[in-house]
């Protein structure tokens, strides 16, 4: 197993970049003596960068490659879900050359999606309260030019390698009147579970977006029928139902997770996505999604408008706590808008506690996040069953 880790140099007079602290730190640590983890140091210059990302894939072919650069003005870990055919930016490189518009290449397709399964790497961030989100901008600058360079060439040579990129924010101790960004050691901490997380058994990250009923019957006595009668909660089987779960993210949140995120979920073999249906209906109801380690965390769900305070968000979220259990998992975990009071109000009803808070962690507002935990009780245990107050939620 190879990983070809990569960072940037600092650039625009800055003296230091932390994504080439990382790496070289990650580097320095590395005790896996099973994989060989290739570090490379680009300049953040868009020929030099885009050429060597090239050379250096051909060289070492690696099942990943997994890219950081440097977002100074972000408040947490940013995952970059496309990598854009389109340099465009004002500030120049270290090669004093500045691109306000130019394609990357002439005959490449618009954008590439990343093929790093993102939503298993969240989930590991999410039981350390490390900040993050994800991002379908990755800039215009020779982040995103690398990104698409190893993107294009991975797919044009037909090559089984996973591949993403990594935004980090500025060290919090440089910016120490700011509450934005992150100490240099939470950041490091974050890079190693990130790698640690990929070399976790899973099937093909870069793989297609296939339908599977094994999920489903691995997991079919672990509450997936909880529902009272008239109901059906089943995973996602088709591309079409897909469809319709990023319909209804999207009319759902501000923040959605969009298509890239939902193929992640349906690619990875520890995330679950479900659907909602009523007994003859085509459309779904909603959705949850959440992810199974050694802490279950219940990472995205929706019920559909005309469907809300019926008591079916406190159902999806019992079925997942019954799934945990059944699965002799102790604990479960959940993030949530400040000011999402419905959506507190559910969580706390079902026994979770704020236990901590993520500042600025979401967009679209910018808003903090709250991190509920609570420990999952047995299936027929007092608290897992609906009562009528239950139906005054989401």
């Amino acid at each position: 197993m190879t990983i070809l880790l990569t960072g940037f140099n600092p650039f625009g007079g800055g003296s230091r970049n932390i994504s080439e602290e990382l790496v070289y730190a990650t580097q320095a640590s590395w005790r896996r003596p099973d994989v060989n983890l290739v570090v490379e140091v680009l300049p953040t210059e868009f020929e030099r960068a885009g050429r060597l990302i090239v050379e250096l894939i051909a060289r070492h072919r690696p099942q990943m490659v997994v890219s950081c650069g440097l977002a100074g003005d972000e408040p947490c870990i940013r995952f970059e879900l496309l990598a854009r055919n389109l340099d465009a930016c004002e500030a120049a490189d270290n090669a004093a050359v500045c691109r306000t518009g130019s394609t990357i290449v002439a005959d490449g397709p618009p954008e590439y999606n990343a093929t790093l399964p993102y939503a298993s790497l969240g989930s590991e961030l999410s039981l350390r309260g490390i900040p993050y989100r994800y991002s379908d901008d990755a800039g215009g600058f020779v982040c995103n030019h690398v990104f698409y360079k190893a993107s294009h060439h991975i797919k044009q040579e037909g090559l089984p390698i996973a591949c993403g990129f990594i935004h980090w924010p500025s060290p919090l101790d440089s910016r120490a009147s700011d509450r934005r960004g992150l100490p240099f050691d939470v950041s490091l901490d974050a890079l190693r579970v990130c790698l640690d997380s990929l070399l976790e058994p899973r099937v093909n990250p870069a793989g297609p977006v296939t339908f599977s009923d094994q999920r489903d019957q691995r997991y079919q006595n672990s509450g997936f029928d909880s529902l009272t009668s008239g109901w059906a909660l089943e995973p996602v089987r088709d591309t079409a139902t897909l469809h319709s779960v990023i319909a209804l993210d999207r009319t759902a949140f501000t923040m959605p997770w969009g298509p890239e995120m939902f193929a992640h979920a349906v690619r990875s073999p520890n995330v679950h996505l479900l659907v909602l249906r009523a007994a003859g209906d085509s459309q779904i109801a909603g959705f949850i999604c959440y992810h199974v380690s050694k802490v279950l965390e219940i990472a995205t769900l929706a019920v559909r408008h005309d469907l809300r305070r019926t008591g079916l968000g406190t159902r999806l979220v019992k079925t997942a706590l019954s799934a945990g259990a059944a699965l002799s998992i102790s604990d479960a975990s959940l993030h949530v808008r400040v000011s999402n009071a419905a959506g507190r109000r559910l969580y706390e009803r079902l026994g979770f506690v704020p236990i901590t808070i993520r500042v600025d962690y979401y967009h679209d507002p910018v808003e903090d996040g709250l991190i509920y935990w609570r420990r999952i009780l047995d299936p027929c245990e007092e608290g897992m069953s609906a009562s009528a107050e239950d139906r005054s939620s989401i």
